[in-house]
């Protein structure tokens, strides 16, 4: 009976025991194939083991040598010939198994690519949020810069010559406090500032004269004005500027009132005291304002009189209360060389009839050789009831300058048989 051959490692040569499935010296898988060989016959197996001398022991294996690494592409070994024993290992060479090499934990690769992403993500958060933080500190200095320069409240403002406000330096301010009507508005001239330039003014001129100013609008109509257009500073030479700005470009509203601010390039060698203010197109009746505090503008006041003469007309009695002499009128200025005069009239009808007119049919106002009409804006009744009385309204009439007496007349009409009726009275 034949005996089984030994098995030897196909890597390193080892010997293995029957039935042993890896190598004790290098750990390479045995092939199991090759524990049952065919079988050779009797003749044939003695040759063999005579003609193939025993293996010569595997060097003793040390304990800190590690086996070669196994080729994945190894041969089985030959029935018929026994593989030779592998040669020892070079000195000073140690070759580990595979079970013994270090593996690449991947998942340290994983978790660095992670760490970096977020770093990432980390990094761009706190650029963004550097952004906005500087962006909303030079938001938050700007406004605090605008809100210390003097704006339309201008009229806080003393009268100290070279004072700073803000980031300007006031050269001079002239204290005013007049006040004047243009088109029907009350402007006064609170005081006059003079700088190089004025931190809410964006005008690029060197040298700027400011009018501080309160605006009342007491009517019921709109200003129709552009400070653009009606306000100039005349110089000693009699040249006229313009303003450059304005914080408010028009009046006030209707029953409202403002402050205000114009703007004038004007070289600081002009002294306040030598500038003089106009209000008025040339198309109007222009106000004359010298800006030294002391001007008389009582000229450009109101004159009011209280004549309450009276006169009958069409069984009416219709008498003048109050008349005034004013520079505008109808929410709008007195054209070149005229005065606007407004009456105010009361008017009582005792008699049994309605009386039913319009009155620019009837009504006109005299003075020297004019004979003028109402203007557009006069409140008398259109329809005055029989046995009615205490009725009131206005009118007003442009007149040429330079008058005090005038004339109210009430016109006839032959066809009608209305006779003429007038009034006498003076402002």
């Amino acid at each position: 009976m034949s005996q089984t051959p030994p098995r030897f490692c196909q890597q390193c040569g080892t010997p293995l025991e029957p039935g042993q499935r890896f190598c004790s010296n290098c750990g390479t898988t045995a092939d199991f194939s090759a524990a049952n060989p065919t079988e050779r016959p009797p003749d044939q197996a003695s040759a063999a083991d005579s003609a193939v001398p025993p293996p010569p022991p595997p060097p003793p294996a040390d304990l800190y040598t590690q086996p070669a690494q196994p080729s994945m592409y190894a041969q089985p070994p030959s029935y018929t010939q026994y593989p030779p024993p592998a040669p020892p290992p070079a000195q000073g060479y140690q070759q580990a198994p595979v079970y013994a090499a270090p593996q690449k934990d991947s998942s340290k690769s994983v978790l660095g690519q992670i760490g970096c992403g977020v770093l990432a993500i980390i990094l761009v958060v706190l650029l963004i949020c550097g952004a906005l933080g500087y962006f909303g500190w030079q938001f938050i200095v700007s406004n605090a810069q605008t809100s210390s320069t003097p704006g339309s409240n201008s009229t806080a403002n003393n009268s100290n010559t070279g004072s700073n406000q803000g980031s300007q330096k006031i050269l001079a301010t002239a204290q005013i406090n007049q006040t004047v009507k243009y088109s029907d508005i009350d402007i006064t001239i609170l005081n006059v500032q003079q700088a190089q330039s004025f931190a809410d003014d964006n005008s690029t001129q060197s040298g700027i004269v400011r009018l501080n100013t309160r605006e009342q609008n007491a009517s019921s109509r709109n200003a129709g004005y552009l400070y653009s257009e009606v306000a100039r500073l005349i110089l000693p030479d009699k040249s006229a500027v313009a303003p450059a700005n304005t914080q408010k470009y028009t009046g006030p509203a209707p029953s409202t009132n403002q402050t205000n601010w114009w703007d004038f390039p004007i070289s600081t060698n002009v002294k306040i005291s030598d500038l003089t203010l106009q209000l008025g197109k040339d198309s109007e009746a222009q106000m004359d304002i010298p800006l030294t505090g002391k001007a008389d503008v009582s000229q450009y006041q109101p004159r009011t009189s209280h004549p309450n003469v009276q006169t009958q007309y069409q069984g009416l009695t219709w008498t003048v209360t109050d008349a005034t002499l004013s520079w505008s009128g109808d929410g709008k200025q007195a054209d070149k060389g005229m005065r606007y005069v407004t009456i105010t009239l009361k008017i009582d009808n005792p008699s049994s009839r309605d009386f039913n007119a319009y009155w620019g049919d009837y009504l006109r106002l005299k003075a020297g050789d004019t004979t003028s009409a109402p203007t557009t804006d006069a409140t008398i009744p259109l329809s005055i009831p029989a046995g009615s009385s205490g009725k009131t309204g206005t009118a007003s009439f442009l007149m040429p300058e330079g008058n005090t007496s005038y004339t109210l007349i009430f016109l006839g009409n032959t066809t009608t048989g209305v006779s003429q009726a007038s009034v006498n009275f003076q402002i």
